[in-house]
């Protein structure tokens, strides 16, 4: 049975790419992690002792770490730790701690990261078997890609929308039924063209 963990740390080498014959690709980097402790004399907090991993990464997510990522960030890593024993050059042995990363992600108790989805092969077919047909176009509003179903910038949440245009429309009233808000969802989508 293989441990999950969750380790949380700094980039310490730039992530190294590399495929196999077979076309599997594969990131690989170092990664630093400090154990924090607060000094209670100062009650300041510092770091401790360091514990080093060797994070591999395959396929997609590899080439989204790889894209991604640069020494010194921190990050937080989710996966499969893996302990193996290696010879080094003057015959003595050694422990190696590697972690067979699921997920990998910047840590945002330290900086700000922005997401861009990067979708496979595979998503962009089953997203195009899904698009909107184009008799059907006009009812999707101008802040919804057709083809996608993904909102736009500005809308719903997004920098910028403000959401007057749901409270004008009467959204949400009881009174209205469930047909009626439908026509007024649309109204939304036309009203903010």
């Amino acid at each position: 049975m293989a441990e999950h963990l969750t380790v949380r740390g700094f980039v310490a080498s730039d992530p190294s790419f590399f495929e196999t014959a077979d076309k599997l690709t594969i990131v690989s980097f170092r990664l630093g992690a400090p154990d924090r402790r607060i000094d209670r004399a100062t009650g300041e907090w510092g770091d401790a002792d360091m514990n080093w991993f060797t994070v591999k990464v395959f396929r997609e997510l590899a080439r989204n770490v790889r894209a991604s990522l640069r020494k010194g960030e921190r990050v937080v890593v989710t996966g499969r730790l893996r302990i193996s024993q290696y010879r080094r050059s003057d015959g003595t042995y050694g422990t190696g701690a590697e972690v067979l990363a699921d997920t990998v992600g910047h840590d945002l108790l330290f900086g700000i990261s922005r997401y861009l989805r990067t979708p496979s092969p595979r998503q962009e077919a089953s997203e195009a078997s899904h698009a909107v047909p184009a008799e059907d176009a006009e009812a999707v509003p101008p802040d919804v890609d057709a083809g996608t179903g993904e909102v736009l910038s500005g809308a719903y949440g997004e920098p910028g929308f403000d959401g007057e245009d749901c409270e004008e429309s009467g959204q949400g009233d009881a009174e209205d039924g469930e047909e009626d808000a439908g026509e007024d969802r649309r109204e939304v989508g036309a009203g903010a063209a």
